[in-house]
């Protein structure tokens, strides 16, 4: 559960005022930069070119699940800041890719190998290890997601009060062939006192997060397919 304590910790550090991204921002005109901002992610981490590849010109690819992270041509404002492998897993059997959207969202999605299990038991295993781990967060209601391509992606929510800004974390997984995809996406909400352009950035920011899962999941079936 790392990307849960990471995407956490980074919303805080965004409510407090500090910036979480050194990454260049995905509208960048110049895709030849951004693919060697993603190599150098890849070149930094110890194996990194065993479980990541650039994968033609906007994308990173996690070799052996298929998964790709867009660094060139997601959502408007939105930047990969960093690319992780799992310490304690097989090499290439878990890896995560952070994000930053609209300056707002701090959302990691993380792929492991996790055969024989389904997508509602490692859900109920995220949603226990949150509120465990933070006191006072409260789960709250979210739409579920729907895609005629994969098995159930479950879904859920919880609001974490703070003094300096509640913060929202949106928890999402689904299972593709015995690969398991997990969104964790947190930011801190907007209130009535916020700029109205804050207001819509965090809006529009939440759908895009909560989305994030989908492209994702679809790219480790299709890659099972080839």
């Amino acid at each position: 559960m790392v990307a849960i304590a990471a995407a956490m910790a980074l919303a805080s550090c965004a409510a407090n005022g500090q910036s979480t991204s050194g990454a260049p921002t995905n509208n960048s005109k110049n895709e030849t930069s951004a693919a060697a901002f993603a190599q150098a992610m890849i070149d930094k981490i110890e194996n990194g070119n065993l479980v990541f590849e650039i994968s033609g010109k906007d994308s990173v690819r996690h070799i052996q699940s298929g998964m790709i992270c867009s660094f060139a041509k997601a959502p408007p404002r939105s930047a990969l800041t960093r690319l992780e492998i799992s310490r304690d897993m097989p090499i290439g059997d878990g890896v995560s890719c952070y994000y930053k959207i609209l300056d707002i969202v701090n959302l990691a999605i993380e792929v492991s190998r996790k055969p024989g299990q389904d997508s509602a038991k490692i859900i109920a295993d995220m949603k226990k290890d949150i509120l465990e781990s933070y006191t006072g967060i409260k789960p709250v209601e979210y739409q579920s997601l729907n895609n005629n391509r994969l098995g159930p992606v479950e879904v859920a929510a919880f609001i974490l009060p703070r003094d300096d800004g509640d913060i929202k974390t949106i928890l999402s997984t689904t299972m593709v062939g015995g690969w398991s995809i997990e969104v964790v996406a947190a930011f801190r909400l907007a209130d009535s006192a916020d700029p109205p352009e804050l207001i819509m950035a965090q809006r529009m920011g939440e759908t895009i997060a909560a989305l994030w899962i989908l492209p994702a999941a679809v790219s480790v079936l299709e890659a099972s397919q080839h």
